[in-house]
């Protein structure tokens, strides 16, 4: 605050602007944990469930990361490796497309408004109506993360930890689904 070139120097944050950003940056972190993890847990499971894509992420990381099991020396001395493994990459889209743990707001209902405080009434195009040419996307086209103006300010930094952590674990450990040998066990 102290080097902002109006006349007027603050030496103090505005209270109500800073419970707004203490909020909204809660919400940023929050969300952000939350989608990748449970993006992480959906790919672990998926990929478990298809043995040949799995074989194509695990050879695309070693033809990238050599054939050493941790990965992670690699990934410190050549972070930029992170961005040339296009196959994990399309398999990360394809798992938040099925699985999406948070969904954007870009189509209504028909019906629905959404209302501001000051008692302004918007109501959302419904994806249903496709008469005329149309900013709303294909109701199954890739849209995790939004576009243009309203697209996640994380999404970069989302993929590129996606893709880390798919390295790291990936490599370290097999992965089944252990459902019929616990069954088997229940009474």
């Amino acid at each position: 605050m102290k080097t902002r070139p109006n006349a007027q120097k603050q030496t103090y944050l505005d209270p109500k602007f800073k419970k707004w950003a203490t909020v909204q940056t809660r919400l940023f972190l929050f969300v952000g944990h939350d989608s990748e993890a449970a993006t992480i847990i959906y790919s672990i499971f998926l990929l478990s469930k298809n043995p040949d894509a799995l074989a194509k992420v695990h050879m695309e990381h070693e033809t990238v990361f050599g054939s050493d099991v941790s990965a992670y020396d690699e990934l410190m001395e050549h972070p930029e490796n992170i961005n040339q493994l296009p196959y994990t990459h399309a398999v990360i889209k394809e798992i938040l497309r099925l699985y999406p743990p948070a969904n954007g707001l870009r189509g209504g209902q028909t019906g629905v408004s959404l209302h501001d405080e000051h008692g302004r009434s918007f109501t959302l195009p419904a994806l249903a109506s496709r008469k005329g040419p149309s900013v709303i996307p294909p109701a199954r086209g890739w849209r995790r993360f939004e576009h243009g103006a309203r697209q996640c300010i994380g999404q970069n930094i989302s993929l590129m930890d996606f893709k880390a952590s798919r390295v790291m674990v990936l490599r370290q450990f097999d992965f089944h689904d252990a459902y019929a040998e616990y069954y088997a066990l229940s009474p």
